[in-house]
């Protein structure tokens, strides 16, 4: 079961993560779209909630 933010320990940084979300994203189903649109759209207008987020992301290896 996995709790939390979960991340690859081989992709340490924040730009890691990023290039693996973008390569993960390309990878969703259509019918994601809407999902992950949303997802942007939070990510735009909260830039310090999503940075925080990684943070504890990269924090918690």
């Amino acid at each position: 079961m996995l709790a939390g933010p979960t991340s690859d320990p081989a992709a340490r940084t924040q730009l890691a993560q990023f290039g693996r979300w973008l390569v993960d994203t390309l990878r969703e189903a259509p019918l994601q779209a809407p999902i992950l649109l949303r997802d942007v759209w939070v990510a735009t207008t909260a830039p310090s909630e999503v940075a925080a987020a990684v943070r504890a992301l990269l924090a918690s290896h």
